[in-house]
C-alpha cells in the first residue's frame, strides 16, 4: 500500500450532540452511504485501535484445542 498516511483523530466535545447522533447510526448500522450531492462517502464502523483482547488472541497463536 505504499506511503500510507497515519490517520488522523478527531476528538468530540460535549457540543458535538449531532456528530454523535450521526455516530451512534453508524454504529447501529455498522455501514452507511452518505450523499452529498453527486459524492457518495462509505461510513464504516470499525476500531481505529486493536483491544487488549483481540491482541492477546492474535498474539496467542490461535484457539485451544
Amino acid at each position: 500500500m505504499g506511503n500510507k498516511k497515519a490517520d488522523d483523530f478527531l476528538d468530540l466535545s460535549t457540543e458535538d450532540q449531532e456528530l454523535k447522533r450521526f455516530f451512534q447510526r453508524v454504529r447501529k448500522a455498522g455501514r452507511l452511504v452518505v450523499k452529498d450531492g453527486d459524492d457518495e462517502f462509505v461510513v464504516e464502523f470499525r476500531r481505529a485501535t486493536v483491544t487488549l483482547e483481540a491482541r492477546r488472541r492474535l498474539t496467542g497463536g490461535g484457539p485451544e484445542i
